[in-house]
């Protein structure tokens, strides 16, 4: 999934963050946007269950 572009508010919206803690949306607004990472896998800082859901 393509999270460049997105706002913040579509990424706290996203089903594969459902049930996570909102600080989530922080770290991945950060790595799409400071670190330029465009998937989950990319997200090292991510739990590695997080990273592999679709």
């Amino acid at each position: 999934m393509k999270l460049v572009g997105l706002s913040t508010d579509q990424i706290a919206h996203l089903p594969a963050l459902a049930g996570e803690p909102a600080y989530r949306i922080r770290q991945l607004a950060s790595w799409a946007y400071a670190k330029g990472a465009g998937r989950f896998e990319q997200m090292t800082t991510l739990p590695l269950a997080l990273r592999e859901r679709p």
